[in-house]
């Protein structure tokens, strides 16, 4: 995983940011850190894989249009449902692979 730099121990995580972020989502990783305040990393994350702007994260319960760049968030729907999005069917694809027989052999042995 690409998520900090612990080869020595007790050696604390770099801090990530622009440059990192392409390493960070082809990495698999479910999470990362650590991030500076305020980097522009985090606002790349926000646009880029959560689609957020000015708001919070749109989901399933944005049931306007985003024609002419509108915010889909504007008329809400149904705030219970919630739909996977790509980085939901990202993780899933990891613990399919964390949690497969052919893994396991590999880490027993």
């Amino acid at each position: 995983m690409y998520l900090c730099n612990n080869s020595l121990p007790k050696q604390h995580p770099i801090s990530l940011t622009t440059k990192d972020f392409d390493k960070m989502v082809n990495s698999s990783a479910p999470f990362a850190r650590k991030f500076a305040k305020d980097d522009p990393v985090l606002d790349k994350i926000d646009k880029e894989l959560l689609g957020r702007t000015d708001r919070f994260a749109p989901g399933a319960w944005c049931v306007g249009g985003s024609d002419n760049g509108s915010d889909p968030c504007s008329v809400g729907g149904d705030h219970s449902v919630f739909s996977p999005g790509p980085g939901a069917k990202r993780l899933q694809e990891l613990l399919r692979t964390l949690l497969s027989e052919d893994f396991r052999k590999q880490q027993w042995s």
